[in-house]
């Protein structure tokens, strides 16, 4: 059979869609679209209809008291709190009745609310948004739960006070409502004592609670740290080790440090784990220590006995890796060995934010010192080096400004210097660093640069044995080579110089695997045969291609490309990849079509679209004819997106696929996902049978580097 893949999107349309959505590139999503289309007329309508809604308080009394029929709790108690919550908030009188029906989910209200902010301000947004957020309809436990976070956290803008007290209550009627966000927020509450008394049973039974209403990644933590400290429950390490497990699998980094602590099971490839914990960990506090700068970064305690365990393996030449990164070491008359060794410790360590921590300098200058600090007048003030002076008056000017005054040089006498922004914000503002040297008139004139890049890089300063460096981790956008750190000096006459270490030989090491109680006997051939693939898939990974094993049976298909050539304009990069194949997935002897796609955009970020659909009717197969949409390209969220109605059939629960593919074995189909969170990769196998499918197996990988490259340049400033 012969596939023609024929796109049908009109470019006319582009501008107008919606760059919240992406829309799956198949048929069915057609369909789906169709539907979104209609809620947002059927939210237009509503809107239309705002003034048909019932005014008169009989009407609202009757409608009122068919929900409290319908929720289930002690009325008395839930309208108690919506008036306390009226009062605090400072609801009108003419609204609450509204409000009231909004609360409980019914959405008409919630649209009369939201028209009503609109038209007066007797509302304030913030007490607004708990029940209705730009169009977001929420059910009633979300507005329960919203309400709760008002209280939880408080809001100064509008005068309504934190009240964690409160704030439990809302929780608590949020969590009998079956919202497992409320749920967890009840369990760490009662663990903690935060605004109200300790009690572990409590916390555990809300755990629990959360667990069952969704599982996911956090509820397996908070489990897993009540069986592994006796919360509630009698401690049980191995219950703890199995639902710390389960939360790493499904993408929750922080429990890779708490595995950590299981040194005593042969399954674990310790080092790998630590060397994985380590990274993640560096990954959780980008943004922060991005925009934050050192203060938006705090190593905690146990990234910092990570950080000494791998350590301890790097000096006991137990690791080939780390015999590779230290024989790499190299130094010259700017980068002094101690220096060099202990960066790139930093990078066999994964640790290059607690690296930036330890040694990191903070501004020691303010607003105040600045008022004595006169520049000499640039001979153009429209050259870069014109510019940089008034970029630093202008900062200087600030109030609130910080900067530096430091022995940049090594001279022995003290510099200043002014971190310069500038650009259109996102990824495109530059965070660059002036440096200026007192004259013999009292004057500051510019004598040298630090490193200019985007605000997503991370760029530090600090002191190493006495001397001030620059470092930066060059921000990637595909995760590929996360850690590689460059670092700059300036000598006496305020040139400059870099040293680079560049990770290379990247081999994918296995964590741990876990496979279930019934497939842990006479599975080998299977379980080996798929971990053999996994370094093929992420090889095509990296690659940036779909990755389809031998044994798939390929339908070929023609395509023209000319609209995904030109889409958005010849500035934009656009890369396509799919693969279509038949298997019999559901292990029912009928044959079914899966589309795997993947297109790759580089537009002001890097994003990375997938889909993995299977068809439920072949006919659209008969005539060797499918229509296949593009996805909707959202530029405004970067990074990984994944959908597709494969994710109907396994039951994962968050949507991070990265390839897909299938696996036969003894007449028998297994499903094969794999997932990535920047190096660390997790493999899973289902089976499915009536419709239902069966966990196998899970394995968690890491793609360690085995060497760095070292090497020293004189660094030629961009305003040169």
């Amino acid at each position: 059979m012969v596939l023609s893949i024929h796109k049908s999107f009109p470019r006319k349309d582009w501008g107008e869609l919606s760059l919240k959505r992406l829309i799956l590139p198949l048929c069915i999503i057609s369909l789906l679209l169709c539907l979104n289309t209609q809620g947002h007329d059927d939210v237009s309508n509503a809107q239309d209809e705002l003034e048909s809604l019932p005014t008169s308080s009989e009407t609202l009394e009757n409608a009122l008291s068919e929900t409290v029929e319908r929720i289930e709790v002690d009325s008395d108690s839930y309208e108690s709190l919506l008036l306390q919550f009226f009062n605090d908030a400072g609801v009108p009188e003419m609204v609450r009745e509204q409000f009231t029906l909004a609360v409980y989910g019914d959405k008409e209200a919630q649209q009369w609310i939201w028209e009503h902010a609109r038209q007066h301000e007797t509302l304030k947004w913030p007490v607004v948004e708990t029940v209705y957020n730009y169009s977001i309809e929420n059910v009633e436990n979300e507005c329960l739960f919203n309400i709760a976070m008002l209280y939880y956290h408080g809001n100064d803008g509008i005068g309504f006070y934190q009240d964690r007290t409160k704030a439990f209550e809302w929780v608590k009627l949020s969590a009998e409502k079956g919202n497992a966000n409320a749920a967890l927020c009840a369990g760490d509450m009662n663990r903690y004592g935060n605004g109200i008394p300790i009690d572990e049973n409590a916390a555990f039974e809300y755990y629990s609670t959360a667990h069952r209403i969704k599982p996911n990644s956090l509820t397996f933590e908070q489990l897993g740290d009540c069986y592994f400290y006796g919360i509630g429950i009698a401690a049980d390490r191995q219950q703890a080790f199995d639902n710390y497990i389960g939360s790493a699998f499904m993408g929750n980094s922080a429990v890779l440090y708490k595995l950590s602590e299981y040194a005593e099971d042969t399954t674990i490839n310790l080092t790998a784990l630590y060397k994985a914990a380590s990274s993640q960990s560096y990954s959780g506090g980008y943004w922060a220590i991005s925009y934050g700068g050192l203060d938006g970064y705090a190593a905690d305690n146990l990234k910092h006995d990570l950080m000494e365990k791998l350590i301890d393996t790097w000096n006991s030449g137990s690791d080939v890796a780390a015999s590779n990164f230290s024989d790499a070491i190299s130094a010259n008359e700017y980068f002094p060995a101690s220096f060099v060794e202990a960066l790139t410790q930093a990078v066999y360590n994964y640790s290059y934010h607690a690296f930036a921590e330890e040694y990191g300098l903070w501004p020691n200058r303010n607003y105040e010192d600045a008022q004595n600090i006169q520049f000499v007048n640039p001979e153009n003030p429209d050259s870069w080096l014109g510019n940089g002076i008034i970029l630093a008056e202008h900062f200087l000017e600030w109030e609130g400004c910080q900067f530096y005054k430091y022995d940049f040089d090594g001279c022995g006498e003290d510099e200043i210097g002014i971190r310069q922004h500038s650009g259109a914000g996102g990824a495109f503002m530059v965070d660059g660093f002036g440096i200026y040297k007192e004259n013999e008139d009292g004057l500051y004139e510019h004598y040298s640069s630090g490193p200019s890049c985007t605000l997503r890089d991370a760029k530090r300063i600090i002191r190493y044995d006495g001397k001030i460096y620059f470092i930066v981790n060059w921000f990637d956008d595909t995760g590929y080579t996360p850690h590689d750190v460059t670092a700059y000096t300036i000598d006496a006459s305020g040139l400059g110089h870099s040293l680079t270490i560049k990770c290379k030989d990247y081999t994918l090491q296995r964590v741990i695997t876990y496979t279930d109680e019934a497939y842990r006997f006479g599975y080998n051939a299977l379980l080996s045969g798929v971990a053999q693939q996994i370094y093929d898939a992420v090889t095509a990974t990296k690659q940036q291609r779909i990755y389809s094993p031998d044994s798939e049976n390929k339908i070929p298909y023609y395509s023209e490309d000319d609209w995904w050539s030109d889409c958005g304009g010849g500035s934009r990069e656009v890369t396509r990849d799919d693969v279509f194949f038949s298997t019999d997935i559901y292990n029912n002897g009928v044959v079914r079509v899966v589309h795997k796609g993947r297109l790759i955009t580089q537009f002001k970020y890097y994003n990375d679209y997938n889909w993995f659909q299977i068809y439920w009717n072949l006919n659209a197969f008969e005539n060797g004819t499918a229509v296949v949409k593009a996805p909707v390209i959202d530029d405004s969220h970067y990074g990984l997106h994944s959908g597709g109605n494969l994710y109907e059939l396994l039951p994962i629960n968050e949507k991070y696929i990265i390839q897909f593919w299938t696996y036969e074995h003894v007449g028998v189909t297994y499903c094969v996902t794999l997932h990535k969170n920047g190096l660390l990769y997790v493999l899973q196998i289902h089976k499915v049978r009536d419709g239902e499918a069966d966990f196998v197996s899970k394995s968690l990988f890491f793609d360690a580097a085995q060497g760095v490259d070292i090497s020293f340049s004189p660094y030629q400033w961009e305003w040169e």
